[in-house]
């Protein structure tokens, strides 16, 4: 373990009852990244009074990891991940808020679907199309196959094969853009989202509909600009 870790687990609060409430205490967590993951589950599932300031931090953390270079862990990526996306359908209005605060952070449009289900015309929505702008194709298909695995893992796609052939095609349009082969990699992503399309309301949940083919409808768009 780096020293940076361990001088951040050495400042993180030991009370998980007072974990991520102020946001100091939000910044402190998020910045020190895996080394603040264990707190941050100890808080969700002993203290559901500060399960807001959880999914928030987790948000924060994933920009951390990918703006800064905080050290994340790629399992606790997508419990993050995992955590926003069950905090983005919970039937608690307070934390489909928390999850839209939490998208704000992480800086990923691949959100954006999930956001508008909670606040369609909000600003939030408006600022996570604006990084999309900002962003090449491949970078935003890397982020969705983070999201659709996470998927598959909550049950939001459970049929094993489509799961393999989307995640095929997934495989194929990202190499296909590492070769700069564009054409490639539209018809490998239009081709998931054919497949995807199929499974929609049966083995694909709505809402993993929404996220993955707007997602790959995001990430098609990109590539006919750049």
């Amino acid at each position: 373990m780096t020293p940076r870790i361990n001088e951040a687990e050495a400042e993180l609060p030991l009370d998980p009852s007072n974990v991520a409430i102020c946001a100091s205490t939000r910044v402190r967590l998020a910045s020190s990244g895996s080394a603040a993951v264990p707190l941050l589950l100890q808080a969700w599932e002993g203290h559901p009074a500060v399960r807001h300031g959880v999914i928030v931090t987790l948000g924060m953390m994933l920009w951390y990891a990918d703006s800064t270079g905080r050290p994340l862990a790629a399992e606790d990526r997508a419990l993050a991940r995992r955590h926003l996306l069950r905090a983005a359908v919970a039937e608690e209005s307070w934390l489909r808020e928390a999850f839209v605060e939490a998208a704000e952070w992480t800086h990923d449009p691949t959100y954006l679907p999930l956001v508008q289900e909670v606040d369609r015309n909000g600003p939030i929505s408006k600022k996570l199309l604006r990084h999309g702008d900002l962003l090449l194709p491949a970078e935003l298909l890397a982020s969705l196959r983070e999201q659709f695995d996470v998927a598959v893992e909550e049950g939001w796609v459970d049929d094993a094969g489509l799961a393999r052939s989307v995640r095929t095609s997934f495989t194929t349009a990202a190499a296909a853009y590492q070769m700069h082969d564009h054409r490639a990699a539209r018809a490998a992503l239009t081709a998931a989202q054919v497949n995807l399309g199929q499974g929609r309301g049966r083995s694909v949940r709505p809402e993993a509909w929404s996220l993955l083919s707007e997602g790959i409808a995001l990430v098609l768009l990109r590539s006919s600009t750049v």
